[in-house]
């Protein structure tokens, strides 16, 4: 009887299957990874999508579009929200978020003695016990944006928002004591009629990457540099260092964008169309009430997802032209065109700019 013996693999030939399957992993990966952003991608620009059809049924129900920042007036934090909030708590009924808009507007009486437990529309937007700011219950996911890995993470007390509203090229000021030049201004509304530039010209919505808390990163904190940025915004870019952080020369970086979903002061709420996107954001002062340089970010590659007023959604590389970075913000009154090239003139809602072919 014959018998037959197997041959096993020697250790040269399973190094060369262990290689050649590495070298297929190394291949591999990158597209794997290329088609899961390009999903996350195309998520987050149908979130803008639902945030431009929304921020057209409020103007139909409306009128106007939504102030960037409003609510109630007062000097107690508790009993009023001191004009503290975001545009987007009056959208929440046309991005299928009624119930958590009942929340806030509704508050519950709790122990039924015919006072609610909070005021209508909530305390201040900084007030962390109020259950309609709490992550737990405000986490809304046609804002929050798949790519960026904190929107979904507890970062803090309060729910989060990875898009923000327009101001256009205004610097000094869009803190709200001044007119802003974009579709966005604080405690003022506007609507389509104040669009003479077009609303397929001007800009609505972007990204913000979410910042950490004492983070470094350019993506989501702000560095403080001075009142400079006013005259000359190229000072703040001249803060980007290396790996995605500030110079080691920026000794303050604060702020965590979008990390306080229902606060509408322009750190948390707005964006600037001065440098371009995924630059730098800055602000003349380390409070989160003042104004400044905030640029819209995100972690797509290459550039950022923006909603015109139109609705329709674009991505705006990092390469768009910002014009003279080193000049001083264009004139709130009246008519004139941006000094911050096609990116500034897609902020402004009456610069008089005449965009051309390809801009997108």
């Amino acid at each position: 009887m014959t018998t037959q013996t197997r041959r096993a693999f020697t250790l040269v030939e399973l190094l060369v299957v262990i290689a050649i399957i590495g070298i297929l992993i190394a291949l591999l990966l990158p597209a794997v990874q290329a088609a899961r952003e390009a999903a996350r991608r195309s998520q987050c620009t149908n979130n803008l999508k639902q945030l431009g059809i929304a921020l057209h049924n409020y103007h139909d129900t409306n009128g106007v579009f939504p102030y960037m920042r409003g609510g109630t007036t007062g000097s107690d934090s508790q009993t009023s929200n001191r004009t503290s909030l975001t545009g987007f708590i009056g959208m929440l009924p046309y991005l299928e978020q009624r119930a958590l808009y009942e929340m806030i507007s509704n508050p519950l009486d709790s122990n039924g003695d015919g006072t609610p437990d909070w005021p209508a529309f909530g305390p201040a937007a900084w007030v962390s016990a109020y259950p309609g700011w709490q992550y737990e219950n405000s986490q809304v996911e046609a804002l929050l944006c798949p790519s960026d890995g904190l929107a979904k993470s507890k970062n803090d007390s309060f729910g989060q928002k990875s898009y923000v509203m327009s101001v256009g090229d205004s610097i000094q000021g869009n803190n709200g004591w001044r007119r802003t030049r974009g579709l966005f201004d604080q405690y003022r509304n506007r609507r389509f009629a104040d669009i003479t530039d077009g609303s397929s010209n001007t800009v609505a919505f972007s990204e913000a990457a979410i910042g950490r808390k004492n983070g470094r990163r350019v993506r989501g904190n702000i560095a403080v540099v001075g009142k400079g940025i006013y005259d000359n915004p190229s000072t703040c870019l001249a803060t980007m260092g290396a790996n995605g952080e500030y110079a080691t020369t920026v000794s303050k970086v604060y702020g965590r964008r979008g990390s306080r979903w229902p606060d509408g002061r322009p750190l948390y709420s707005g964006f600037t169309t001065v440098l371009p996107p995924n630059a730098p954001s800055c602000g003349w002062d380390a409070r989160d009430w003042e104004w400044g340089i905030y640029s819209a970010t995100s972690y797509h590659p290459g550039g950022v997802n923006v909603c015109m007023a139109d609705g329709s959604v674009h991505f705006i590389r990092e390469t768009i032209d910002t014009g003279n970075l080193a000049q001083k913000e264009g004139a709130r009154q009246g008519r004139s065109e941006s000094p911050y090239g096609i990116w500034g003139a897609l902020g402004t809602i009456q610069g008089g700019e005449v965009i051309g072919q390809g801009v997108f």
